[in-house]
């Protein structure tokens, strides 16, 4: 993320805008178990509240690329319109 922030780093802000999403998902350890349990996540570190923590602040004040994960993101957005939609159906 550091190399990405300098003038002559790397271009883009893949890893900066992958860290932002992950925290966009991620708020409490019962975020990361159900990542972990989807298997979008392998939790190295001990716990999983440490991985909340380490996401949460790791993306402070931190300005992903928009384009970059735009596709993972409507889909989130759209399966839980759906998910909405279904709860008020009932």
């Amino acid at each position: 993320m550091a190399l990405e922030m300098c003038p002559k780093g790397a271009r883009g802000y893949g890893i900066t805008s992958y860290v932002c999403l992950l925290d966009n998902l991620i708020d409490h350890a019962d975020d990361v178990r159900e990542l972990r349990f989807r298997g979008v996540l392998v939790n190295c570190l001990g716990n999983d509240q440490q991985v909340a923590d380490l996401f949460n602040e790791l993306a402070t004040d931190r300005t992903p690329d928009p384009k970059t994960y735009v596709d993972i993101i409507t889909k989130i957005q759209v399966q839980g319109h759906h998910r909405n939609d279904l709860q008020h159906a009932f």
